[in-house]
């Protein structure tokens, strides 16, 4: 058996159960030599969530609001001064944040900032009990 399909076969033992319990399910589309296509379904009241959409490097993704402490627009040169490991931290309405490059959130890495941009939307975010500020176009 394939690596591809032990995965397509996990997926469909464990995901099934679960999805089918919550009202939803799993469907599965694969063209030998193309790939799989994963869709899961969940009933419209479980799909229902508030979220800030946003955009890294080509890909789009919702942040739940409730992580979201607020979004401030900055300099570019603001926001590459408060990034990495050992940069100030920012302080806004009386908390302080660590900015990190949102890339870094969703496993895509830290992406560069835009060249020509002078300034740039920054959303600040409660992870836990510490705080960061995550840069994106």
């Amino acid at each position: 058996m394939s690596r591809r399909q032990r995965a397509v076969e996990s997926a469909w033992t464990w995901s099934p159960p679960k999805l089918k319990s919550l009202g939803g399910g799993l469907f599965i589309d694969s063209t030998h030599g193309k790939g799989s296509r994963f869709t899961i379904r969940l009933p419209f009241t479980l799909a229902i969530s508030q979220a800030l959409i946003v955009r890294v490097a080509e890909e789009t993704y919702a942040l739940p609001l409730a992580t979201v402490e607020g979004v401030v627009r900055l300099p570019r040169n603001i926001v590459a001064r408060h990034l990495g490991k050992d940069a100030p931290l920012f302080e806004y309405g009386g908390q302080k944040y660590r900015f990190q490059h949102l890339g870094s959130f969703v496993g895509l890495g830290a992406t560069r900032l835009p060249e020509l941009d002078v300034s740039m939307s920054v959303v600040l975010i409660r992870a836990g009990e510490t705080f960061h500020g995550a840069g994106y176009r």
